[in-house]
């Protein structure tokens, strides 16, 4: 996951030349790179579908037919490395939080916790019928899910959870996020507090009962794409680092 943080904006055509315009107001952008590095028996994902894939899906080999085994502690179970490790994870300390770089080069790196677990978990209701496209958008979208993540996003320490974003799909070329594509990504001390989450939390308990609510008023004949990625993995699996860099005004000969 790369990204900026309140880009800079530019003086338009229009105003290159005017003194107000002609200039950039002094302001900070952050850009920051989250990049994990998984080996297979780490790393497990599943879908509803077995036509349109996501993620990590592109690089498979091969399918697994239906599973009923889809719950919160499945996740455990189809993770390899689960076998011979408890996967125990670290808590964040602030130590974990020194820059590896001078002070001067705004550059700031974290190292990696044991066993950090995280999820991206998504859905596509693009290609519902719009029967099926009112129902999600009135009583699943807004009301459980946006509910649960924005739970994660402002008081995760509650439940082991360092950070969570909810993020739509924006198209590449407009920017407009019109995909009618979303997934939630959460970071976790620990895969235990990611399963205490999902099974003892009221907000994941709205998320999961309106989603049976939802399938049986379709008559489980659901369109709806949805699909999740775990990961729990090693410290040398890990880089997160961030740059800060301020933006001070210049003359309009240098556009």
């Amino acid at each position: 996951l790369t990204g900026q943080a309140r880009p800079p904006t530019r003086p338009g055509p229009s105003s290159r030349g005017s003194e107000s315009g002609g200039r950039r107001s002094n302001q900070r952008t952050v850009w920051f790179l989250e990049v994990f590095f998984p080996t297979t028996d780490r790393l497990e994902t599943i879908s509803n579908t077995d036509n349109v894939f996501e993620g990590s899906a592109h690089m498979r080999k091969g399918m697994s037919g239906a599973i009923q085994e889809h719950g919160y502690g499945s996740m455990r179970d189809r993770l390899p490395a689960s076998q011979t490790d408890g996967l125990v994870g670290t808590k964040v300390t602030t130590e974990d939080f020194k820059a590896c770089d001078t002070v001067a080069s705004g550059r700031v790196s974290i190292s990696g916790k044991r066993n950090l677990a995280i999820i991206r978990s998504g859905q596509d209701w693009l290609d519902t019928t719009p029967k099926e496209r009112e129902l999600y958008l009135e009583t699943m979208h807004p009301p459980v899910l946006t509910k649960g993540m924005n739970f994660l996003r402002d008081y995760g320490e509650e439940v082991g959870c360092y950070s969570c974003h909810f993020m739509d799909i924006v198209d590449p070329v407009t920017t407009k996020a019109d995909k009618d594509r979303a997934f939630g990504l959460a970071y976790f001390d620990d895969l235990s507090s990611l399963e205490r989450w999902c099974k003892e939390h009221p907000t994941h308990l709205a998320i999961s009962g309106g989603f049976y609510q939802y399938a049986r008023k379709m008559q489980n004949n659901v369109t709806l794409r949805v699909f999740h990625e775990v990961m729990v993995l090693e410290p040398e699996q890990q880089l997160f680092e961030n740059r800060l860099r301020r933006f001070t005004p210049v003359q309009p000969s240098i556009w």
